[in-house]
């Protein structure tokens, strides 16, 4: 919906993981929107506002800064 709204402005997307079971510690609200589909939302944002998008990753030390 945020896409369709006209806002102009850059949204910024708060990530801090690439996995719904890590992220859901770390972000209570992916328990609501998951991460695929807070980025589906972003890059739809991004394609019909034509502005660029921010993804927010806070790296925590042997929490979510390994591969």
């Amino acid at each position: 919906r945020f896409a369709d709204e006209g806002f102009k402005c850059r949204l910024a997307v708060s990530l801090h993981a690439p996995d719904d079971e890590l992220r859901d510690t770390l972000v209570p609200v992916n328990t609501r929107w998951n991460v695929r589909e807070v980025l589906d939302a972003a890059w739809e944002y991004a394609e019909k506002s034509g502005r660029r998008i921010s993804i927010e990753y806070a790296l925590i030390r042997d929490i979510n800064d390994q591969a």
